[in-house]
């Protein structure tokens, strides 16, 4: 059984946007729906053994918080076609570079939201509909698949297992 956790990046910061949005940083409300995330990952032990991160600068801070509640320390690899200008989906990508057996990828929207459709066929669970209205930044979205192999998952090998919103958790 393999798990798979999408998470997008923290709230950036636009009052110092200077039209470079690779080098955008995180915002004092993105700091704070991140640490929320990260108690909850903490308090549910979820176990993340490798991480894929998009090499922006607001997933390297949202991996800066994200990291202080992960224990052991994940495997991190910077993927840059995790980054929007790729034409590689999140699923190709996942199905490329996974490699343990609890990986996360942290990415960026509208991607995030769009890679759904690939990693399951349940269009009718909650989970599912609510990420495609809306994946604000800092959430969750948890997967599992029944198979041992990062290239034999699909759609209709996986289950969804929660998706969670910062505003979810009383933030």
């Amino acid at each position: 059984m393999l798990t798979l956790y999408l998470l997008r990046h923290a709230k950036s910061e636009w009052d110092s946007f200077d039209g470079n949005d690779f080098n955008r940083d995180i915002n004092e409300i993105g700091i704070k729906k991140t640490e929320a995330i990260g108690n909850y990952i903490n308090e549910k032990k979820l176990d993340i053994n490798e991480i894929l991160s998009s090499p922006s600068l607001r997933t390297k801070r949202t991996l800066e918080i994200i990291s202080k509640y992960l224990e052991p320390s994940p495997v991190l690899n910077y993927i840059d076609e995790l980054y929007n200008s790729s034409n590689l989906g999140i699923f190709e990508i996942t199905k490329m570079f996974a490699k343990r057996k609890n990986v996360m990828i942290v990415s960026h929207e509208p991607r995030l939201s769009q890679s759904i459709h690939d990693f399951s066929s349940d269009y009718k669970n909650n989970f599912f509909k609510k990420s495609q209205e809306s994946f604000p930044t800092s959430s969750l979205f948890h997967l599992k698949f029944n198979t041992n192999n990062w290239n034999d998952i699909s759609r209709f090998n996986s289950k969804i297992v929660t998706f969670i919103r910062p505003n979810d958790l009383n933030f």
